[in-house]
């Protein structure tokens, strides 16, 4: 039997194998799959975490098979100016649980602020030589420490009622806010606009959806103004009525025998 040529064929650098196929021959053809090794997994601070210590510590899993580990802290999604970039040996920084502890080193971060944070898994092979899986990225944010923060609510050209007042100002930044209904100062009075419907709030006074419903709940770092929105009434229409140009005729009545006055005119 004739011997081809060795062919390696790599069908993706993100997939969990290779491919390597061995013509021997007009007809057959064997497949030998060399597993390559994952991304971790498990990240902590584990995406959006918040009330992340300054120092943090940065665990993931450890990957069997991985040779070094490259890690790097952004304040930007992008990655460009990382806070920290450094690579190490796959044995550094492993606990007694197969869990990878980085401790973080040097300056620390800001309170109040977010961080992006990725784990690339970095391999050597005889066959492959070296490789490195896909990175892992997470998203955390520091303590939140001290200020508080309001929410005002804006009739946004309400023609009654008086806007509500929320009664839990001031937040704490980072407190969970739940919006209000359209109950008016107290529940008196709820906001009316002639001809208008009620649809929730808006940050913006434009707005013309609603970006928030009675019962939604965010978190707040910042003052926010939460506009009225507002939408035509299409069953809604004004009745007017029609008087005379040159003379205005008024009923005058005499309140102690209720009795009417005729043709009392004003010219």
């Amino acid at each position: 039997m004739k011997r081809g040529l060795l062919s390696v064929l790599i069908m993706s650098v993100l997939t969990s194998s290779i491919a390597c196929s061995h013509p021997w021959g007009d007809t057959s053809t064997q497949v030998l799959t060399i597993t390559v090794g994952a991304s971790v997994t498990e990240p902590s601070p584990w995406y959006g975490e918040v009330n992340v210590p300054i120092n943090p510590i940065l665990q993931w899993n450890s990957i069997t098979a991985a040779t070094s580990y490259s890690l790097q802290v952004s304040s930007t999604s992008d990655f460009i100016s990382p806070i920290l970039a450094i690579t190490f040996p796959a044995d550094k920084y492993v606990s007694s649980n197969n869990i990878i502890s980085y401790p973080w080193p040097g300056v620390s971060l800001d309170n109040n602020s977010s961080y992006y944070w990725r784990v690339c898994v970095n391999y050597e092979s005889s066959l492959l030589g070296s490789y490195s899986s896909g990175w892992m990225t997470s998203l955390f944010s520091t303590k939140l420490t001290g200020g508080y923060s309001n929410v005002i609510y804006d009739g946004n050209g309400s023609s009654l009622g008086i806007a509500p007042i929320d009664a839990h100002n001031a937040y704490p930044k980072g407190s969970t806010v739940t919006v209000m209904e359209n109950i008016g100062f107290l529940s008196f009075m709820p906001m009316s606009k002639q001809g208008y419907v009620f649809q929730g709030w808006a940050d913006s006074p434009s707005a013309t959806t609603a970006t928030y419903a009675p019962g939604d709940t965010f978190i707040i770092y910042s003052d926010i103004t939460l506009y009225a929105v507002w939408e035509e009434d299409p069953d809604y229409s004004a009745t007017t009525a029609t008087v005379p140009e040159e003379t205005s005729f008024i009923d005058v009545f005499i309140c102690s025998d209720w009795e009417e006055t005729p043709d009392y005119n004003i010219q």
